[in-house]
């Protein structure tokens, strides 16, 4: 097991070394995907998807503009 999680561990390392030395700007692209989803689910529904705190997707759904009536709106179309 302590060999899968090293493997896992490396390549994961890797994979991120990779996309930064090509000008992938990681942290954006992780708050952007962030911002995406909040703008079509509520963001308590994705913090309890990915075990994020409460107060870091509401954050990133003030960030993105979006309201929760922005979201029941376009669920009862």
């Amino acid at each position: 097991m302590t060999l899968i999680l090293h493997r896992f561990e490396s390549l994961h390392h890797t994979r991120g070394a990779s996309l930064r030395d090509a000008g992938i700007d990681l942290r954006g692209a992780r708050n952007a995907a962030m911002r995406a989803l909040v703008l079509e689910l509520p963001a308590p529904v994705v913090a309890d998807s990915l075990n994020y705190s409460y107060n870091v997707t509401d954050k990133h759904r003030r960030n993105a503009g979006a309201t929760f009536l922005d979201y029941t709106s376009r669920r009862t179309r």
